[in-house]
């Protein structure tokens, strides 16, 4: 809510509430919106019928006409050859994140997609278990599916296990659609398509859409879904199921989970769930030096600036301005000298002052500083392994290449796959602009980082190679 991250179900909204329950994600307004989003795949978007002929978007006008597409300037394409991609091109909202001439095309199923692969789709819509929703519900509902599950058997027909993940996809999207038309399938164990439930949780067929909650345990709702629940004696709070005496707390209509708790937006408060329901407010000190109070990831706190690291206490530039940090990571080679030294800096002034030092390894728990000679631009790789309180340092140039280094995961970047060779991903980077790259030859993969991410933490990663430009 408002880039911060919140438990279930969310209450104090005067715009709308969010609940979870059976796999599900269900967020409403008081003017008939409700939005649900099953956490992978399928999201669904339901508005009264006082708004047909009203709406714009991906999803149409919603005046009962199946497929008649309109672009944002209601430019009429039913009939366009690139009608899919031109609708979603046309309604494209810019985004920080986006990446320069990043595009996705939308193409019609392509005609040497053979037979022989489709025909699971038509094996899927004729089975026995959706039988009864076919007579209920009529065809319209399945061409649909039909469409959808030809173009996933097309773009997946030559790699198996990704195949079957988007068959029981498309699959358990089908047996929605027949759900909410008022028809429960049990189609899972025909398909083979199981339901991996959370700890604490077990998979139905047929349960109530609301879910017993911390928050309100007996629930009134009367559609019916599949999906994951609680098991006996347990409930759920925020989206895990735990034992009834192990609920969390509710503070001004907001629900914490057990040790959730929730800074000011000065920081200088913590509001904070213990067990028993019982709250707690902790005053805290003012952020320190090179940090704000802001929300990162979700989580609103205290965070250092750009190029900034929290050490021991405080937030500072580690490795000064001339090296690249590489946490969990060290190079095994011979080292020119090694020292005791209570500061990594101190270790990057020497190695500043001592010609022939190209990178160092600095172990935070014993404060044991590695001069070297060699870096991980050539043959040597980072090891990762047993590195926890180990970090390498490499001198910056105008291209740093770092052997078994990789990007923290949580930050945004831009996956390419099959892409064969190291120079392939660094002229793919050039050509998109980007920052920085790193690639991994055993995945095939590239993975670009957009000029307007000014900062981000590496960790050592010995199946990638990290390429950053003049950072």
């Amino acid at each position: 809510v408002n880039s911060e991250e919140r438990s279930f179900p969310v209450l104090d909204s005067t715009e709308f509430s969010a609940h979870f329950a059976a796999s599900w994600t269900q967020l409403t307004t008081e003017w008939g919106l409700k939005v649900e989003f099953d956490g992978f795949h399928q999201a669904i978007i339901t508005l009264p019928a006082t708004f047909a002929n009203k709406l714009t978007g991906l999803c149409g006008d919603c005046n009962g006409y199946q497929d008649e597409l309109h672009k944002k300037t209601e430019q009429e394409i039913l009939h366009n050859p690139t009608k899919f991609t031109d609708i979603v091109k046309s309604y494209r909202v810019p985004d920080e994140d986006d990446t320069p001439d990043t595009t996705c095309e939308a193409n019609k199923i392509p005609s040497e997609c053979c037979n022989e692969k489709t025909i699971q789709c038509e094996l899927i819509a004729n089975s026995s278990a959706f039988a009864t929703c076919r007579i209920n519900h009529g065809v319209n509902l399945f061409e649909n599916f039909l469409d959808s599950c030809k173009r996933d058997i097309c773009i997946y027909g030559d790699d198996e296990p990704s195949l079957k993940i988007a068959l029981c996809r498309v699959t358990e999207s089908l047996a929605k659609s027949c759900q909410m038309a008022g028809t429960i399938v049990n189609w899972r164990q025909s398909f083979n398509c199981t339901k991996v439930c959370p700890n604490k949780q077990i998979y139905k067929i047929r349960t109530p859409t609301c879910q017993p909650t911390c928050v309100n345990t007996s629930p009134n709702c009367t559609a019916y879904t599949d999906g994951c629940v609680c098991e006996p004696d347990y409930i759920l709070s925020g989206s895990e199921c735990v034992p009834k005496s192990k609920c969390g707390c509710q503070i001004e209509n907001r629900y914490l989970t057990v040790l959730e708790g929730y800074y000011s937006s000065d920081c200088l408060n913590k509001t904070e769930c213990q067990e028993g329901g019982k709250v707690i407010m902790k005053p805290k000190v003012a952020c320190g030096e090179h940090s704000q109070c802001r929300i990162k990831e979700g989580k609103r706190s205290c965070y250092c600036d750009d190029r900034f690291t929290f050490y021991k206490g405080k937030c500072e530039m580690l490795g000064l301005t001339d090296f690249i940090r590489v946490q969990n990571a060290k190079l095994d080679t011979i080292p020119i000298f090694t020292y005791v030294v209570p500061h990594p800096n101190l270790c990057a002034k020497k190695c500043q002052e001592l010609k022939g030092c190209r990178a160092f390894n600095y172990d935070n728990e014993h404060e044991i500083c590695e001069l070297l000679s060699k870096n991980a631009a050539s043959n040597i790789v980072l090891r990762s392994i047993d590195c926890e309180n180990r970090d390498y340092y490499q001198r910056k140039g105008f291209k740093n290449i770092i052997k078994g280094a990789s990007v923290a995961e949580c930050s945004k970047l831009v996956e390419y796959h099959a892409i064969k060779t190291f120079a392939d991903c660094s002229a793919l980077c050039v050509l998109k602009q980007c920052l920085a790259d790193e690639f991994s030859e055993s995945k095939q993969i590239c993975k670009v980082i957009p000029t307007n991410r000014h900062s981000f933490e590496l960790y050592g990663n010995e199946p990638w190679t990290f390429y950053g430009r003049n950072i």
